[in-house]
C-alpha cells in the first residue's frame, strides 16, 4: 500500500470528501500526505536521519519517491549494510504509521529516541532469524 501511495493519509481522505483537518498529526504544521508523513515531517526526518547516522550513511533525507528509488536502486547489493538499511526503512515506515495511529486514537506519543530504539530492535530481531 505504501509503495503505491494508497495509505489513508488525511490528504487522501480529504480527496474522498471526508470532513477533517488535513494537518499532520505528529507536528500539526503541514498537510498530511504520504511524502510528508514519512520523509518531510520533522519527527520522521529526525528519526530517519538518526538511523542513517547509526548506519554510517551520510546523506540527506529526501522525498518519498527519491528515498524509494535509492532503496530500490542503490541498495540492491546483497551486503549486510544494504539489508540493514532496507530493514530500517521498512521499520521506520511501519513505526511512523503506528505512531500516527497511537497518537490519533490513544493520545499517546513516543519520542524520536524511542522510535529509533524500536527500529534497532526490529532489525536485531530480523537478523537473528
Amino acid at each position: 500500500m505504501t509503495v503505491f501511495d494508497r495509505l489513508p493519509t488525511k490528504c487522501r481522505l480529504l480527496s474522498f470528501g471526508m470532513h477533517l483537518d488535513g494537518l499532520c498529526i505528529l507536528y500539526r504544521k503541514d498537510l498530511e500526505t504520504q511524502d510528508h508523513l514519512f520523509f518531510q515531517c520533522e519527527f520522521s526526518t529526525q528519526a530517519w536521519g538518526s538511523v542513517l547516522q547509526l548506519c554510517q550513511t551520510y546523506r540527506g533525507v529526501t522525498s518519498w519517491s527519491l528515498e524509494l528509488a535509492w532503496v530500490c536502486g542503490g541498495l540492491r547489493r546483497r551486503s549486510l549494510m544494504s539489508m540493514i538499511l532496507m530493514l530500517a526503512r521498512n521499520s521506520l515506515i511501519s513505526l511512523i504509521w503506528r505512531e500516527k495511529n497511537v497518537k490519533l486514537f490513544r493520545n499517546q506519543e513516543s519520542s524520536r529516541t524511542e522510535i529509533v530504539a524500536r527500529i534497532k530492535e526490529a532489525i536485531k530481531f530480523r537478523l537473528r532469524g
